[in-house]
């Protein structure tokens, strides 16, 4: 297994793609990729956008139970 170790500084960066060159032939073959694994050393930290997108779906939610509960009981 073959690993990369990238330095720190590609850690705010996004990987959008793996792109082999081979000269291979007979017998060397062409290059193949078998699998991909990527690895943080820090964790996922959601960010204030999706914050706000629950905060609002949760008061959007809360509303219409509260708009329900008011209409059944006439309040």
């Amino acid at each position: 297994m073959q690993t990369f170790t990238l330095p720190s500084a590609f850690a705010t960066e996004t990987l959008d793609s793996i792109v082999f060159y081979s000269q291979g032939g007979h017998p060397q073959g062409k290059a193949f990729l078998a699998a991909a694994t990527v690895a943080s050393n820090s964790g996922a930290v959601p960010e204030g956008g999706e914050y706000c997108l629950v905060m609002g779906l949760l008061t959007i939610v809360g509303c219409q139970f509260w708009l329900r509960r008011a209409a059944v009981t006439g309040n």
